[in-house]
Order: C-alpha cells, then sequence, then structure tokens
C-alpha cells in the first residue's frame, strides 16, 4: 500500500503563537458572559510562568478543568467566541509560521495542529491560519450545550502522540514521513513518534532533549539560524545592561537612524 506524502504536525501555544491562546479565549468568552466574571487567583502568575518556562502539570490540569466549567455553556456562543478571538490570536502568530507552512505544503504535506486546547475554540484560528487539520480536546455537548464532560481523551502528553498516530493511520500516512514542532517537554512523546521532530522555542527541559538526541532547534518568530537561548535573541539578554544608570559618564552619539525604515526588513 502507497502512503501520503507526509504531514507536519505543529504544537499552538509558544509554538505557532507567542503567548496563551487559553488567556485569549478567556476574554472572548467573558465578552459572551460565560465564565467567571473575576479572575482566580493565581491564574496571572501561571500565565506569566507559562510564558516564560512553558507547560507545566499545574498549568494543565488548569486547562484539563475547563471542560468543567463548560457546564451549560451554549453551544452556539461559545462558537461566536471562538470566532471572535481569530483577529487576536491571528496577531499572535509568529512571523515564520506562514513560510514554513508553505515549505511543507510545496512538498506535498498536509498542515496539522495538534493541540490540547478545546476543538470547538481552537477550529476557527486554524481555518483562518490555512491548516489542513486540527488534533484537540473535544468538550461533549448535548443538545445545544456544553455538558463539562470530556468527548474522548485529553489531547496532551502520551495521548496527543496516540492522537496524532491514530490521524496518520486513518490519512494513510507514515509517522516517519511525518514533522512535528512544540516548545513543550511533555510533547517528547509526539516529538520522538515521528521522523522528523523540531523542538520549536523550547522549554528548559525540552531543550536539554533536542540537545541529547540531536532533534533541530529552530524559533518560528525568528529566521533559521538565529541563535536563541529560551526564545531570546543575544540582544535581548544584553538590552537589559544597556541602561544609561549601568554606564555613568559615558556618552553615546548615534547618528543616521533616520535611515533605518520603520517598517519592513532593514
Amino acid at each position: 500500500m502507497t502512503t501520503a506524502p507526509g504531514a507536519a504536525f505543529f504544537d499552538l501555544d509558544r509554538t505557532l503563537i507567542g503567548g496563551s491562546s487559553g488567556a485569549v479565549f478567556k476574554d472572548a468568552l467573558a465578552a459572551e458572559g460565560l465564565g467567571p466574571s473575576v479572575d482566580l487567583p493565581g491564574l496571572g502568575a501561571i500565565n506569566t510562568i507559562f510564558g516564560i518556562v512553558g507547560e507545566t502539570r499545574v498549568s494543565m490540569r488548569l486547562a484539563k478543568a475547563t471542560a468543567r466549567a463548560s457546564a451549560g455553556w451554549p453551544v452556539d456562543a461559545v462558537k461566536r467566541a471562538a470566532k471572535a478571538a481569530v483577529p487576536e490570536l491571528t496577531d499572535l502568530l509568529f512571523g515564520f509560521v506562514p513560510l514554513e507552512f508553505a515549505r511543507h505544503r510545496a512538498e506535498g504535506r498536509k498542515i496539522v495542529v495538534a493541540t490540547s486546547s478545546p476543538k470547538q475554540l481552537v477550529k476557527p484560528f486554524v481555518k483562518a491560519i490555512g491548516a489542513d487539520a486540527v488534533i484537540a480536546t473535544k468538550w461533549a455537548s448535548e443538545d445545544g450545550k456544553f455538558t463539562g464532560a470530556i468527548d474522548g481523551p485529553f489531547v496532551w502528553e502520551r495521548n496527543k502522540w496516540r492522537a496524532v498516530r491514530d490521524w496518520c493511520r486513518s490519512n494513510e500516512i507514515d509517522p516517519a514521513d511525518c514533522w512535528a514542532y512544540s516548545d513543550s517537554y511533555f510533547d517528547v512523546p509526539m516529538l520522538a513518534g515521528v521522523g522528523h521532530p523540531v523542538a520549536a522555542n523550547p522549554d528548559p527541559r525540552l531543550a536539554a532533549v533536542a540537545a541529547l538526541k540531536g532533534w533541530p532547534v529552530r524559533h518560528l518568530g525568528k529566521p533559521e539560524g538565529v541563535p536563541t537561548v529560551s526564545g531570546l535573541e543575544i540582544q535581548d539578554f544584553a538590552r537589559a545592561f544597556g541602561r544609561p544608570e549601568l554606564m555613568p559618564g559615558v556618552r553615546l552619539d548615534i547618528s543616521g537612524v533616520e535611515n533605518v525604515p520603520s517598517s519592513g526588513p532593514a
């Protein structure tokens, strides 16, 4: 039996977009009158930690708990919130994602977003960025309202790899011909299961695994080959030491600033 050319699987948060989609969805749901009217204690701190080090078991327990919070929510209202979130999520899309998508398409691969986020929330965004399919956690619904349960597995860690593997079987694709991109140590099963793993903006633990296994490291917000540490370029670290109070008595004169383009490539 012949197989299809393969697929490229992309995690969502910190891989395709900078930051947490959950924070965007929370605001969109609140605009529909869904979810808590006030922030949960510690939620801001958890989101800050996520932005720095990526997923933790605590943050993923909270993500899984959102299904229970959805009990009684009208399906149509959640659909509206999902569509309303698309522009802000698109603004968070890393700049080199379209080029990476185009490269895979040119070589005949399908583009698939694989995320633990609720499918009902991420599907409009996945469609907007031109992906072919989405593998995601599915909230259960009945009579036009969500039940608070999950329909199937929570698509995270080993369950994400199983979902990717099952998708490959259904589409007659050999995982050995596939690529997978993720920032998270918890996606090591998915990365190890395909023929071409890529540690994309990796958290510290995934960066260590990638170094041991010889996996390539990318950041889809920067040109290929630009060295980064936890997603930061060298000048980002140097900028912290460029404050005037750290250089007393030093005068810096910079000329030609008017020749620097205000937009586009330099």
